[in-house]
């Protein structure tokens, strides 16, 4: 279905009954990186939210500047729309910036917290740097040579040599990323907050899910978010590298419904 929004059209599927999940995706990528966790979570009796973030996939937008405030706000415009006042959040990567900006600013609502590949600091100044190549690079060149940028360092590299087709699956993903959403949110992850001192602040339960292969994140980005959140558990995968829901799938999945059902 798709939703009206301020400033976009937000494009939802929400899939099963039971207690919702609202599933955030990383960066450039949609609602579709989250099948395995979706059709399992459904099969286990939990109703299934997984949008395609403003710019991605189904959800357009006209602007190509905006906040990661801008971001939690659709979603919770979105949870109301659907009748939804409080739910677990699963953020992966850019979706764990937005998941830190709702427990923030719109912490009544949350339940409960996965954050997958993904961590509490906001970028250095080389990393705002990085980050204001590529929206000049996408400027001049478009969303191409961003892609591919971000296809090298999204798995591991046991993943390479092992599933290119899984390798294959998300390059068409992110085909689907227009350049306002690229452009957007290489801005928006720029300029987020710094969320460690909020890390000590968050009093349910959160699950930190990484690959010890992660590219983009290393996995003392995680162990820091562990020590800090008092009531957090954690998933390591082994084999995975930042795509750890789709590369370790069903070790995931077994971890998501252990923390639920805990």
């Amino acid at each position: 279905m798709t939703i009206e929004l301020p400033n976009c059209s937000l494009f939802v599927k929400v899939e099963g009954e039971g207690e919702p999940i609202i599933f955030l995706h990383g960066f450039p990528l949609t609602h579709e990186m989250w099948f395995p966790q979706a059709k399992f979570l459904i099969n286990n009796g939990f109703k299934v939210v997984t949008p395609d973030l403003r710019g991605f996939g189904n959800s357009m937008i006209e602007i190509n500047e905006w906040t990661m405030d801008d971001f939690a706000d659709d979603i919770i415009c979105m949870a109301d729309k659907l009748g939804i006042k409080n739910f677990t959040v699963v953020g992966m990567s850019m979706g764990g910036y937005i998941s830190f900006n709702l427990i923030d600013r719109y912490g009544e609502r949350i339940k409960k917290a996965i954050l997958i590949a993904t961590r509490a600091q906001a970028d250095d100044e080389a990393g705002k740097n990085r980050r204001n190549e590529l929206i000049e690079l996408a400027k001049r060149e478009g969303k191409k040579p961003i892609i591919e940028t971000f296809k090298k360092i999204l798995f591991a590299p046991l993943t390479w040599e092992r599933n290119i087709e899984l390798v294959s699956n998300v390059s068409l993903i992110m085909e689907r990323a227009s350049l306002n959403g690229i452009i957007g949110s290489l801005g928006a992850m720029r300029d987020r907050k710094d969320y460690v001192n909020l890390l000590e602040k968050i009093n349910f339960p959160v699950l930190i899910i990484h690959g010890k292969s992660d590219l983009t994140s290393p996995i003392s980005n995680a162990e820091l978010m562990h020590q800090k959140i008092r009531n957090s558990k954690i998933y390591f995968s082994d084999i995975a590298g930042h795509m750890v829901n789709l590369e370790d799938a069903e070790n995931v999945n077994k971890a998501i419904i252990n923390f639920l059902n805990s």
